[in-house]
């Protein structure tokens, strides 16, 4: 029968196997999605009670604009934090492409994250996107106002936070891909409409990602649950249930 010791460096070996690493990575990048869906919901909430309720009472009171003003200031604050973790799951996206996914020539999967990758972080959207967050990194905050239209009719009645495109331009040389899509948005950018478009494509990218992962290390995932079993097994078998787990990715 195994000593204590043997079991236990037994299962500290289970950390060396690559199954193990490619499992703590998922569980990374699912920890670093929820932050990101965590800073989408809360910045999409505080715009929706704005746009639900057409705009709020200090919108009108001209008499105290710092009451609004700390409204557009929460909305930046919050368009920061969701662009900062947008750019931390590219980031993250791209380590465990290059550790766990290494590229072979004609393989369908990296030919598929190619693909994928660009049409998400490397199109119009996803380089605006980028942009932007270059902006808050250089202290130049992305002008942001409130758009209102009023009518007798309840359906004339809308409101919105948006980015005034005049400043945008005046801030920065844009690269061409963000230029374009500015330049096609119209007069300003509605902050709610680019928050919803850009984040379910983070989001349908990483169940892709996260599906093509398992299945290009299904040998090196086999083979740590089996030697997790043997582990446990020798565990059970000298002292009952066994401390022995190993890394998910579920929520």
């Amino acid at each position: 029968m195994a000593t204590l010791r043997d079991l236990l460096e037994q299962k500290d070996q289970l950390r060396d196997l690559e199954g193990w690493r490619v499992l703590k990575s998922l569980q990374d990048l699912r920890r670093s999605i929820d932050v990101f869906e965590g800073n989408a919901r809360e910045l999409l909430e505080l715009m929706g009670e704005y746009r639900k309720n057409h705009g709020t009472p200090a919108t009108f009171d001209l008499t105290r604009p710092e009451s609004f003003d700390r409204y557009l200031d929460e909305t930046q604050r919050l368009l920061h934090n969701y662009l900062a973790a947008a750019e931390s799951i590219r980031n993250h996206v791209l380590r465990v492409q290059r550790n766990h996914v290494p590229e072979v020539r004609q393989d369908a999967d990296t030919a598929e994250f190619v693909r994928r990758y660009e049409e998400v972080f490397q199109d119009e959207l996803g380089q605006v996107g980028r942009e932007l967050r270059h902006l808050f990194l250089k202290d130049l905050i992305p002008q942001t106002d409130a758009y209102l239209a009023w009518g007798a009719d309840p359906a004339d009645r809308k409101a919105d936070i948006r980015l005034v495109r005049s400043a945008l331009l005046a801030e920065r040389n844009w690269n061409k891909k963000a230029r374009a899509y500015i330049d096609n948005a119209g007069d300003d950018i509605l902050v709610n409409e680019f928050v919803v478009d850009h984040r379910q494509r983070i989001v349908d990218f990483y169940e892709w990602f996260r599906g093509a992962v398992l299945r290009r290390n299904q040998a090196a995932i086999a083979e740590l649950e089996a030697r997790s079993m043997d582990v446990a097994k020798g565990f059970e078998d000298a002292w009952g249930p066994p401390p022995v787990s190993y890394p998910s990715d579920e929520p």
